[in-house]
């Protein structure tokens, strides 16, 4: 089944959700997401391999891609704290070091560049606005959409943002909300963030979804709310979904060789898991196949893995030798 690209609508500034639609919804109809966040392509620590596999496999399923901020490292600057001679990698050693990272950043995902909707702001991005006047990430923007021929441009989101998913099957409609922020504060070495969980809760109403970054740690942990349906007064129950991002690069030196660095200080040698979640989007029937105004089931499931041959997701199957994996979906 041909699947159709989805409609993406990008807001005039950052103070309104970037909106996807999704139209011309069929029985046995899907939409992949990849999200990702704190990947520091340009860091000696940044398991770039990595990142360039799960993102040639975003390709290859035509998943859109939403990043959640610290794309990039940039902590080697002239008058940057941050830096040392280890914090840089060898062919970024130029005197115009933040105009290298934006153009070798652009050559460097090429590829992938049709599929990102979504670009965030990190800490580290934001560290350099503030000493050096200039926002590296919309630099990479803006020439990412000279790119982009015939598609909408990327949404150049800030620290925070939001995105409304809409569905629509013939006169049924529905929608999910996303809340993404990059994240703050340090890292709990025993609740590993979840606390952080109720925080944003109890400030933030409407969302389906909460993702964060930061911590370098990733989870994905569903709470169930109770909530007032307003136009029939119902009280129900729905399930919210708090995803925790990942990260590519090293948190830990020390680790054997070939191990992902930031999975070693967690998993023992030989055993290595995906360093990111990816959200399936699909529409699903209720009824008899041929009744085509049957409401669509839109319920939100998180599916973790652990197999030696493949990672079972949302009852498909990827073939992915010695790996497990942890998928959010929404079904």
């Amino acid at each position: 089944m041909e699947m159709k690209r989805p409609i993406v609508e990008v807001p005039e500034s950052r103070e309104f959700a970037l909106k996807i639609r999704h139209e011309g919804i069929k029985a046995g109809w899907e939409q992949w997401y990849f999200l990702m966040s704190d990947c520091h392509w340009d860091a000696p620590e940044c398991y770039l391999k990595l990142l360039h596999e799960h993102l040639g496999e975003a390709k290859d399923r035509n998943a859109l891609v939403i990043d959640n901020g610290d794309f990039y490292e940039v902590i080697s600057g002239a008058g940057d704290p941050r830096s040392s001679k280890g914090t840089i990698r060898e062919e970024h050693v130029k005197v115009n070091y933040l105009d290298r990272l934006v153009d070798d950043g652009i050559d460097e995902f090429r590829p992938y560049l049709n599929n990102i909707v979504y670009m965030g702001t990190g800490n580290h991005e934001q560290a350099v606005t503030i000493r050096k006047e200039t926002d590296i990430t919309q630099r990479f923007v803006d020439k990412a959409n000279d790119l982009r021929k015939g598609l909408p441009p990327i949404h150049r989101a800030g620290y925070t943002g939001w995105i409304r998913f809409m569905f629509q099957r013939g006169n049924q409609r529905v929608s999910h909300a996303m809340k993404i922020e990059h994240g703050t504060g340090g890292n709990s070495p025993i609740t590993k963030g979840t606390i952080q969980t109720s925080r944003r809760a109890s400030r933030t109403e409407g969302a389906s979804f909460f993702v964060s970054g930061h911590i370098h740690e990733k989870w994905n942990m569903p709470l169930v709310v109770e909530t007032l349906n307003s136009s029939t007064g119902r009280v129900e129950l729905r399930e919210v979904e708090h995803i925790q991002l990942g990260s590519y690069k090293s948190d830990f030196r020390g680790a054997p060789q070939g191990v992902p660095l930031f999975c070693a200080r967690r998993h023992n040698h030989g055993h290595s898991i995906r360093a990111t979640q990816t959200a399936r989007t699909s529409g699903s029937r209720t009824g008899s196949p041929s009744d085509s105004t049957a409401p669509a089931e839109t319920t939100a499931r998180a599916d973790t893995a652990r197999t030696t041959g493949s990672t079972t997701t949302g009852g498909a199957n990827w073939p992915r030798p010695t790996r497990s994996g942890r998928t959010a979906s929404i079904t």
